[in-house]
C-alpha cells in the first residue's frame, strides 16, 4: 500500500488536532513541540517500554501488529522474551537515558507508533501480508528501508513536526518564513536559528531540514542531511 503526501500530512493532522485537544495542553496557541509519549498515551491509546533491544545497539525500535514474542537483553546482556500485544512500543533504553539522543527516540517512539496507526486505519491493506514478525526501526547504519518503512518515516516526522509548529518556531527563531539555503558556512547566522528550532522541537537538525524542505520552507538543503530521517544526526 503506497499513500500519497496529501494522505499521510491528513493523517498527521487528524492526529495533532487531537494532541492538542488533551488535557495536558493546557495552551494550544504557546505550545512549542510534541511529547510522542504524551500523544502514544492519549491519542493513540499505545503504550511503550523502554527495553534493551540488541546487543550491538542495531535496533532503535519495535513493535508489532498482533501479539507475539520478541527478545530483549537485562542489564547483564542475557537475552529474554518479550510479549508484545500489538499495542505496545518498545523502545531501546539507552535513547531515553542520554539526553543528546533525545531527537532520535522522539522520532523512533514516532516510527513504531506510525507503524501501529496505519495498520489499525488500513486493515487488510497495510502489513497486507499479515506478518506477525516485529515492524523495527534499525540504527542509522542499518541498510534496509522498505517501502513500509519509509511510509512509517514519513508519517512519523508529520506527527513530530507539524507543519505549524515548524512555521511558528521559524518565526519566534528569527527565520524568514522559506529559508533559500540551509548551509552553516554559507548562512551560518540563518543555521544557527535553524538548530534553535531544532532544539525547541526537541528533534534531529537533520530531520528537521527534510521535514522543511518538504514543506517548501528550505529551497536548498546544503545542512549535510541524509536522504531518510531515520539517519539523522541526533543533537
Amino acid at each position: 500500500m503506497y499513500l500519497s503526501d496529501l494522505e499521510i500530512e491528513s493523517i498527521a493532522r487528524d492526529v495533532f488536532d487531537a494532541y492538542r485537544e488533551l488535557p495536558e495542553i493546557t495552551d494550544p496557541h504557546r505550545m512549542l513541540r510534541v511529547d510522542p509519549l504524551l500523544l502514544c498515551r492519549g491519542v493513540l491509546f499505545l503504550k511503550f517500554r523502554f527495553e534493551r533491544l540488541s546487543d550491538d545497539g542495531s535496533l532503535l525500535g519495535l513493535t508489532a501488529y498482533e501479539p507475539c514474542f520478541t527478545r530483549v537483553y537485562d542489564d547483564a546482556g542475557s537475552p529474554m522474551l518479550f510479549a508484545l500485544d500489538g499495542s505496545t512500543l518498545l523502545i531501546d533504553k539507552e535513547l531515553n537515558t542520554r539526553r543528546a539522543s533525545r531527537g532520535r527516540r522522539n522520532f523512533t517512539v514516532m516510527h513504531e507508533a506510525a507503524h501501529l496507526l496505519l495498520n489499525r486505519l488500513y486493515p487488510g491493506r497495510y502489513n497486507a501480508g499479515g506478518s506477525r514478525m516485529p515492524a523495527y526501526r534499525g540504527a542509522p547504519s542499518s541498510p534496509d528501508h522498505s517501502p513500509e518503512e519509509y511510509q512509517a518515516d514519513r508519517l512519523a516526522a508529520a506527527m513530530l513536526m507539524p507543519e505549524t509548529l515548524v512555521r511558528r518556531n521559524m518565526f519566534l527563531a528569527g527565520l524568514p518564513p522559506v529559508i533559500d539555503i540551509l548551509d552553516r558556512v554559507v548562512r551560518p547566522d540563518a543555521y544557527r536559528r535553524f538548530l534553535e528550532v531544532a532544539a525547541m522541537m526537541e528533534c534531529s537538525a537533520s530531520a528537521l531540514a527534510l521535514r522543511m524542505q518538504r514543506l517548501g520552507l528550505v529551497e536548498v538543503n546544503d545542512c549535510g542531511a541524509p536522504l531518510r530521517c531515520l539517519d539523522a544526526e541526533v543533537m
